[in-house]
């Protein structure tokens, strides 16, 4: 009887980056060629930051004028509905609103709860 492994047993192969000269390289190997100090993570992401052979095997602690692999797109402002309930209960708050900011309210409030 056989034993049967999945997908998900069977280890992935490293990812590769193809740099500007040509070579193709994995994190690992960035990481060896700086003789281990920096982290595979760190060389992950210096080789999605740029391609420049310069910038990838940089000694660690320089400057790097890496670009984000990805820019978030601001989204605008969700549209407030005016209803009647709305405008009603502004109104209300607005009425209020003194007998709330009352200090003395505050502080019955604040020992109370």
């Amino acid at each position: 009887m056989t034993k049967m492994t999945s997908l998900f047993d069977m280890p992935l192969p490293p990812k590769k980056w193809k740099l500007d000269d040509g070579s193709v390289v994995t994190a690992q190997q960035v990481a060896d060629r700086l003789d281990n100090t920096i982290t595979q993570a760190a060389a992950r992401n210096r080789l999605d930051g740029t391609s420049d052979p310069l910038e990838v095997y940089s000694p660690k602690g320089t400057k790097l004028n890496l670009k984000k692999k990805r820019t978030k797109k601001k989204e605008a402002a969700p549209v407030k509905k005016i209803t009647r309930a709305t405008t009603a209960l502004e109104k209300l708050i607005r009425e209020t609103r003194p007998f709330y900011a009352d200090p003395f309210f505050k502080l019955a409030l604040k020992h109370i709860g």
